[in-house]
């Protein structure tokens, strides 16, 4: 096979791995299903099953398309916009009455009460985001997980968006790109809502386009 990129798209239902030609062509593909879990105002997923399949994928991919390591020119990852709470040793911290699910969900609007109490109470907070907070947003979320789960939001010693979640399996380094950063709590946000965020949110912060460390890792995850 020529030269290809390697895509892995994280969607709701179900996780796609493709190559692509350097010219935007897909010339492989497969899909896999995500366990989901959802009431109407709760979307949960499982971090560690999120990337069981991206494994299975890929692996099936270059199963049924055989090609030599060094023809992929480059791994590009997208993701729903979820948030993934970890502990200290990286394992997954389970969110209020799962025993499997660690992940807010992108739809997950539970956080409600708290999206009303930051539009009125501190209005522009979140300005530099370029959006309207809405209880979908992963601060919400956050100050949600603050107010309602204090033991899980003590637990959650590391909190990633699910980008930097997945890129950290793959590379071994914790990052934040400006998209994940852009909706979490600045320190001063932070401190007006009277949050502490110290230690979660570690991590390199890079540039639109910037290459994640030095690569895929030879063993990943």
């Amino acid at each position: 096979m020529r030269p290809v990129l390697l895509s892995i798209d994280v969607g709701t239902h179900s996780l796609r791995s493709a190559f692509v030609s350097l010219e935007g062509h897909i010339l492989a593909y497969d899909e896999e299903p995500l366990l989901i879990w959802k009431t109407a105002s709760t979307m949960e997923f499982c971090s560690d099953n999120i990337w069981e399949v991206l494994v299975t994928s890929v692996n099936r991919l270059t199963a049924e398309h055989p090609l030599n390591q060094e023809d992929i020119k480059g791994v590009g990852i997208d993701t729903t916009y979820s948030l993934v709470l970890l502990d200290e040793q990286m394992l997954p911290v389970h969110l209020p009455g799962s025993h499997r699910a660690n992940t807010f969900g992108w739809m997950d609007s539970r956080a409600s009460q708290q999206a009303a109490i930051i539009a009125s109470e501190y209005p522009g907070l979140f300005a530099h985001a370029g959006s309207r907070i809405s209880a979908k947003s992963n601060s919400s979320k956050l100050l949600w997980l603050f107010q309602s789960a204090p033991e899980t939001w003590q637990a959650a010693t590391c909190i990633l968006d699910l980008y930097d979640y997945v890129t950290w399996k793959l590379t071994g380094c914790v990052t934040r790109t400006p998209t994940s950063t852009s909706h979490i709590f600045t320190r001063d946000a932070a401190a007006k809502l009277n949050i502490d965020i110290e230690e979660r949110f570690n991590g390199e912060s890079l540039e639109i386009g910037a290459a994640v460390g030095g690569g895929a890792v030879q063993k990943c995850g």
